[in-house]
């Protein structure tokens, strides 16, 4: 099962950019990173059930408007300065842990398609405050493909987590973050392992050699 979003997408978004806005202006930004880090729990669970090393190529995009804030806790909170070896580390850390072999598309080419592909597009990232919680968000958009098959159609992998606000630390927000990304990582692992379990595609039969 998925899990339900604690946020309305709509006031989500609405909140952002304001959010975010309001952050920048208050002192020094705050890093995350520099690179994902498996929660212990998450990793305990992921062992459980494994792909058994299933290879899976990741073509990652990230759109949005302003990536390098990715939330606010009296200062803004920015992605780490290497934006892009971060957010591979959420994928290739995440899926080996799950039992996958990831790998990455390479720049301007087409994914491989004699193995499990996935093309995801990165919609949010965002830990804040609320209260005496910090909360935080992920939303990815996910189009998965066995091998030699067809795309299939986009699907919406979350991570929502709530939990109270300890210290207000840069590490303390840096493991929520590693946190609601592991839970969007286990739904994407949940539909990762039909595909790698699917039949190759049937090859046509050899025609006959001529006179026989």
């Amino acid at each position: 099962m998925r899990s339900a979003p604690f946020l309305a997408t709509a006031a989500l978004a609405a909140s952002l950019l304001t959010a975010g806005s309001a952050a920048a202006a208050v002192g020094d930004a705050k890093l995350l990173g520099p690179l994902y880090v498996e929660p212990a729990a998450a990793a305990d669970a992921a062992n459980s059930s494994t792909a058994g090393g299933c290879a899976v190529q990741i073509e990652l995009t990230d759109p949005r408007r302003d990536p390098q804030i990715v939330g606010a806790f009296g200062v803004a909170l920015r992605a780490p300065d290497d934006r892009e070896a971060w957010l591979r580390s959420v994928f290739d850390v995440g899926l080996k842990a799950r039992g996958f072999t990831p790998s990455f598309a390479p720049a301007g080419g087409p994914p491989d398609p004699a193995v499990v592909t996935v093309r995801i597009r990165i919609q949010v990232i965002w830990i804040s405050t609320q209260q005496m919680n910090k909360v935080g968000s992920v939303v990815l958009r996910g189009v998965l493909a066995a091998p030699g098959a067809p795309a299939g159609p986009e699907v919406v992998y979350r991570g929502d987590k709530t939990a109270v606000n300890m210290w207000g630390s840069t590490k303390e927000f840096n493991d929520h973050a590693n946190a609601v990304f592991a839970l969007a990582l286990d739904d994407l692992a949940e539909d990762l392992r039909p595909l790698c379990a699917a039949p190759p595609p049937a090859t046509a039969a050899l025609a006959p050699a001529p006179g026989r």
